[in-house]
């Protein structure tokens, strides 16, 4: 349990330092442990572990539906997440739900609540971080993902933007209107005005173009995970 427990923390810690590879290794070494062991309270803290490689590296589908099961546990065992660790989970996830949309994503988690726990733990173990992916590609995707969300209270200044008003942000960049996007967020009309008319004050611009030119130079339409 011990070895289990410090793989999953050695996993934790190679991925707040944008080491996909690494992270992978040690969180899926430690999962084989407690599924060995029948710990499925750490097993789940570990999928989601593997969750935010998975969004980190661009397997945004298996990200989600990771995230869906971890949910399903965690209400089993009735062990739901602190404050700090459901912030750390949505951070990770939000290129995934930013790139594949709200009804997508919606739909990913709710086909990882119907996973077992053993098929999310294979669905895990099946990332591709193998030999024929390079460190180079590996990196860039770390690197993608850092730019298109920030990572704590520290990138704050650069990105000053709540979650809804980057969904918004990023609408307004791919050229969509607020009826589109209030039918996209599933949002009244009158509340996409009201984001779009405080990010703009939030970053003392005074257009949606200035906006969109905005998102761009911020990464927020990168194609990677945030393409129309």
């Amino acid at each position: 349990m011990g070895v289990a427990t410090f793989l999953r923390l050695l996993g934790k810690q190679a991925s707040d330092a944008g080491e996909w590879r690494t992270a992978y290794v040690r969180y899926a070494e430690g999962l084989q442990l407690f599924r060995q062991l029948g710990d499925r309270r750490s097993a789940i803290a570990t999928l989601e572990g593997l969750a935010g490689v998975a969004a980190a590296i661009g397997r945004l589908e298996v990200a989600l539906r990771l995230a869906g099961v971890a949910e399903t546990e965690r209400q089993t065992l009735d062990a739901p997440l602190s404050p700090h660790d459901q912030d750390r989970v949505d951070r990770q996830l939000e290129p995934a739900r930013c790139a594949l949309g709200r009804r997508r994503s919606a739909a990913l988690l709710a086909a990882g609540r119907a996973l077992s726990l053993d098929e999310a733990v294979e669905d895990a173990l099946d990332l591709g971080l193998d030999e024929s992916r390079t460190d180079a590609a590996v990196s860039t995707a770390g690197q993608t993902v850092a730019t298109a969300q920030p990572r704590g209270a520290a990138a704050s200044p650069v990105i000053p933007l709540t979650a809804r008003e980057r969904e918004v942000t990023i609408l307004v960049a791919r050229g969509a209107g607020n009826v589109e996007i209030s039918a996209e967020l599933v949002i009244a009309r009158r509340t996409v005005e009201a984001h779009v008319s405080a990010v703009l004050g939030k970053l003392g611009l005074s257009t949606r173009t200035q906006l969109a030119v905005w998102a761009v130079e911020h990464g927020l339409t990168s194609p990677r995970y945030c393409h129309a």
